[in-house]
């Protein structure tokens, strides 16, 4: 069986707002796009934070002025920060608090040069300082902001490659007055596209084949009821998949991590979420700190073409094989998958072209499919 299907892009053209469809061996699936943003309660105090700080490790002052002129920031930039800044060494870390004019003198090129080498230099920080925006047109964003707010915003994002991606949320913050205005400027800024998809169902599917696709080989048997009793009830011809999926990916679509979830240190994130799909329960053993083949090897086998449902794909960097993102093959181009550990980052089901949007490619990434191994 060839799982392979055409997209219908004769309902939707290219706005990914409207209903769109796909037809192949998984049956006709209609999705659309929401909008979703965290809830006040996964808002942590250091997301409110309104000091601007650049953290540069086993830098001093003077190094970290030779970083500036490596950066290749403007004269008046650099004069600005030198005059302006509040410069603070503790330990083997120089941080430099800077201020409105600052942040208002940059270029996106300063912000390009000094993002990339925090992400070379200072992992940690680039991870917890940079916002990736799904939605380059911020169609979503822009109707929950006022236009002074999408200004400032606009004002200091910038492309890394493909992602729009921003480092000045203390800068906006500074622009609001309440408390209130804070909280809904934070779950707006990480707001998350998700999709709604339902299984249409009627007298000329083909309901075995149908079947046997969403049972993935017999790792996934309980949807054989499910679809075979959509046929016993009158005038009901969708089904939500969210109905289809194995029980864990089942429980946490469209939702939010908590602290029941996580283990002290980590939180699920892509790869954690990927491994679990067709697992009876979680583990807490699957936060270990391992590489990646650990969890894969003697609980997965790799595959060629063509992917099937339940299948788990990695993606690594080309030429460095670097781990980049994982995520679960669902049908056609729509996975499932979530952004980092992050708790403000929710399960969600995407299509592939908008999940890569916040991932950072020269060029193609070296993808490598794995299926479960199913015990006889």
């Amino acid at each position: 069986m060839v799982f392979a299907g055409k997209a219908d892009t004769t309902r939707s053209g290219t706005d990914p707002s409207a209903l769109r469809s796909t037809t192949g061996p998984w049956g006709t699936l209609q999705f659309y796009e929401v909008v979703i943003r965290p809830p006040s309660g996964n808002l942590w105090p250091g997301l409110y934070d309104e000091k601007s700080i650049w953290s540069f490790p086993d830098l001093g002052k003077v190094e970290v002025k030779d970083l500036f002129d490596a950066l290749n920031f403007s004269v008046e930039l650099k004069t600005l920060i030198y005059e302006q800044a509040k410069w603070t060494v503790q330990g083997n870390f120089t941080e430099v608090e800077v201020n409105d004019a600052i942040i208002e003198k940059m270029t996106p090129e300063d912000r390009l040069s000094l993002t990339n080498w925090w992400k070379t230099n200072h992992a940690d920080f680039f991870q917890r300082s940079i916002t990736n925006f799904e939605d380059k047109n911020f169609t979503a964003i822009s109707m929950a902001l006022s236009p002074e707010m999408m200004h400032h915003l606009r004002s200091v994002c910038f492309l890394r490659g493909n992602v729009l991606s921003t480092f000045d949320r203390p800068y906006l913050l500074r622009k609001l007055n309440s408390r209130l205005e804070k909280e809904e400027l934070i779950r707006t800024i990480f707001t998350t596209h998700s999709l709604i998809v339902r299984l249409e169902v009627n007298p000329e599917t083909n309901l075995e084949s149908v079947i046997q696709y969403w049972e993935a080989g017999g790792r996934n048997p309980r949807v054989r009821s499910i679809i075979e009793g959509m046929r016993s009830t009158s005038g009901a011809d969708t089904l939500d998949i969210l109905h289809l999926l194995p029980p864990i990916p089942r429980k946490y679509l469209n939702s939010f991590s908590t602290l029941q979830d996580s283990f002290p240190g980590t939180a699920p994130d892509c790869f954690w979420t990927a491994i679990q799909f067709f697992r009876p329960q979680t583990s807490y053993r699957s936060f270990d700190e391992l590489p990646v083949e650990h969890f894969i090897i003697g609980d997965f086998d790799e595959v060629e073409a063509p992917t099937q449902f339940g299948d788990l794909v990695c993606l690594f960097e080309e030429e460095s094989r670097e781990f980049v993102h994982s995520y679960i093959h669902i049908a056609d181009n729509l996975v499932f998958t979530k952004n980092g550990g992050s708790f403000v980052r929710p399960w969600t089901l995407s299509t592939l072209d908008r999940m890569l949007a916040i991932y950072q490619s020269e060029g193609e990434f070296h993808r490598m499919t794995f299926r479960t191994i199913t015990t006889p």
